[in-house]
């Protein structure tokens, strides 16, 4: 009995060498500007899936009053704007590429839209 007990820890802990630990990994601003500089299929559609979302977060943050300082004309605005605004920042800022795009995407909009 204990020779089997020991066999089935020996299996599982067998097991979990094998499969490892997993860690996830963040975007990163170089992927979101790859994705972005796309001029079609799925890369690009992921760059303005993932902008839309974070600029609509913003902006229920902000209605919300969670967010800090980000004035964004909302009745005017277009999304074209919002991706020009993220290349244009990712551009001015090649250093920072390797950062959590989140990151990124909120100094891009904080500065295009200060208070």
């Amino acid at each position: 009995m204990l020779a089997r007990r020991q066999m089935g820890l020996g299996g599982i802990a067998l097991t979990l060498l094998l499969v490892g630990p997993t860690t996830a990994h963040a975007l990163s601003g170089n992927d979101l500007y790859y994705g972005c500089q796309q001029c079609e299929g799925p890369k690009r559609s992921f760059c303005d899936a993932y902008l839309r979302g974070f600029y609509e977060g913003l902006i229920a943050g902000h209605v919300l009053g969670l967010t800090g300082k980000f004035c964004s004309p909302i009745a005017s605005f277009e999304f074209g704007q919002v991706r020009l605004i993220m290349e244009k920042y990712l551009r001015a800022h090649p250093a920072d590429l390797h950062l959590e795009a989140a990151i990124l995407a909120q100094r891009a909009f904080q500065e295009a839209f200060k208070c």
